[in-house]
């Protein structure tokens, strides 16, 4: 899994000093109904964050890319190893 942050921001800090997170995605449709991932950040890189970003605002937002490169620098991109998988059919 790949997620990208802020270098300056609590998640970046938290991730350099323990690797170790967790991310959890809801149905927006049944708060009962969850997909839950944890494991370790096993890649923390500069390269490729911005296209990343770019590619995230073409998916979601129908856009070409992120408005505001700018106020995007300094982004890291984290590669996340999965090692729990738990889920709720609600």
């Amino acid at each position: 899994v790949r997620f990208s942050s802020l270098a300056k921001t609590l998640k970046s800090r938290h991730v350099h000093e323990n690797p170790r997170v967790a991310l959890c995605v809801l149905d927006p449709a049944d708060a009962y109904r969850f997909v839950e991932l944890r494991g370790a950040v096993t890649e923390v890189t500069t390269d490729g964050a911005h296209e990343h970003l770019d590619a995230m605002a073409k998916r979601y937002w129908e856009m070409p890319a992120y408005p505001d490169h700018d106020y995007a620098s300094n982004r890291f991109l984290m590669t996340m190893r999965v090692d729990h998988v738990a889920t709720s059919s609600g």
